[in-house]
């Protein structure tokens, strides 16, 4: 029997480790850009090599480089922030470096849009923050500050704070893209404008639209299909103050990638069911007939949902922002945001009982009200202290975040053949 080996040289592996070295200091550059002003978790916005904070910023072209197509997706980029997409878009769970993930969500973090809470708390069961945000074109940069002053500055957030900045400038400029899919469907338009109105007046407004069949292992029906339209119309006043108002508009629909079941040997492997790959997500388990759910509402009555509806995301919300400088030294900061939420999560749960039976708990939970209002004002001073410049800041953070959920779980024994289709044997009510 004759054996053929290949040898690499000594210089083929280093000039290979030197372009790896390359490209990871290019998106470590990217990130560092110390005399980029952060204004996360700041009182008055300073630059990275001020900051005595654990700081992170992503830009626009950074992220598009990242190729993350959702909020877990691209915190992935950032060091110290651990994100597992555990639901799709949405209902994924993210923890700081150094504290445990002792829940579902993001209970030690904080997501932000704009320098406000999108929830007040990060780890509401089937209603996580990143369910009621999506990124496209409008998505500026992502700064994320790890403790510090994060547990200070704001609410539920010793861990870190991820805030994700809308674009807002009269330079911003315009730009549409179309995105498609290969090997799965998908067809995506994102946008984003400016529109100068006068001298010291713009707006900026942009969004995206999507369908797609979720990915691979997904194609025989629509998983994805929504969009969002958001903006802001910025008005400068004398001085470097403006007021601003914004609006978001979300209403979108993706598929609950939840876990599928596997048969694992005494040696570890993963093995298959039936022909069935694992790792084509449990889209293709819904794919096949799967389309009817009966549960109760709030009020008792029945109700029908469809498992391929996946999480379903409504957000409509309107803001006021501004920016007064005063006399003295003097200024004043104020934002506000009412936010209209709701929406529902649907997802099957498959567990094993051997051979291609299936007991499938399936998850229906409807986010009847998740509404929140947040308002955060403070006024600050500048002034000389011995021969250097000094900031005091007082301010008042308020915030009112409703709840309303009906919990809804069914309990299937399925068949599953060889391409990932459900046989429906009975279901039982639980």
């Amino acid at each position: 029997m004759k054996t053929n080996k290949k040898t690499i040289s000594p210089k083929t592996i280093a000039v290979a480790a030197s372009l790896a070295a390359m490209q990871i200091g290019a998106v470590y550059a990217q990130n560092l850009n110390l005399d980029e002003v952060v204004v996360t978790a700041s009182p008055t916005g300073r630059t990275k090599m001020k900051s005595s904070d654990s700081v992170t910023s992503l830009g626009e072209e950074a992220i598009a480089r990242s190729g993350a197509t959702n909020v877990a997706d691209i915190l992935r980029s950032v060091p110290g922030i651990r994100a597992e997409a555990s639901g799709g878009d949405g209902n994924a769970n993210v923890v700081a470096r150094g504290i445990p993930m002792s829940a579902g969500g993001g209970r030690y973090v904080q997501f932000q849009e704009d320098g406000l809470p999108v929830l007040m708390f990060g780890d509401i069961e089937f209603a996580t923050p990143d369910m009621f945000m999506r990124t496209d074109y409008m998505t500026d940069r992502v700064e994320v500050v790890r403790g510090g002053s994060a547990s200070t500055l704001t609410s539920n957030a010793p861990g870190a704070i991820m805030n994700f900045i809308t674009k807002n400038s009269r330079d911003a400029g315009n730009s549409v893209g179309y995105t498609t899919g290969i090997g799965n469907r998908l067809n995506r338009v994102d946008f984003s404008f400016t529109n100068i109105l006068s001298d010291d007046t713009h707006v900026n407004f942009g969004g995206f639209q999507r369908q797609s069949d979720g990915g691979p292992g997904s194609t025989n029906y629509t998983a994805a299909d929504g969009g969002q339209l958001r903006g802001a119309i910025t008005k400068t006043l004398d001085q470097g103050s403006y007021v601003r108002a914004t609006f978001k508009s979300l209403d979108d629909r993706s598929p609950s990638l939840m876990p599928v079941p596997v048969t694992i040997g005494s040696n570890g492997q993963i093995t298959k069911m039936a022909g069935f790959d694992p790792r084509l997500t449990s889209v293709a388990m819904v794919g096949g007939g799967f389309t009817r759910d009966t549960t109760m509402d709030k009020n008792g009555n029945l109700v029908t949902s469809n498992p391929q509806d996946g999480t379903k995301s409504t957000s409509h919300a309107f803001g006021l922002e501004g920016k007064f400088n005063l006399s003295d030294g003097w200024s004043i900061e104020e934002r506000f945001r009412k936010s209209s939420n709701s929406g529902r999560f649907n997802g099957p749960l498959g567990l094993n009982l051997g051979g291609t039976d299936i007991r499938n708990v399936q998850l229906s939970t409807s986010n009847d009200n998740v509404d929140a209002t947040f308002n955060d004002i403070k006024a600050l001073k500048a002034f000389d202290l011995n021969g250097g410049k000094s900031v005091f800041t007082a301010g008042l953070f308020s915030g009112t975040q409703r709840l309303a959920q009906t919990w809804g779980f069914n309990q299937y024994m399925v068949n599953l053949n060889d391409v990932g289709n459900y046989t429906m044997l009975n279901c039982i009510q639980i």
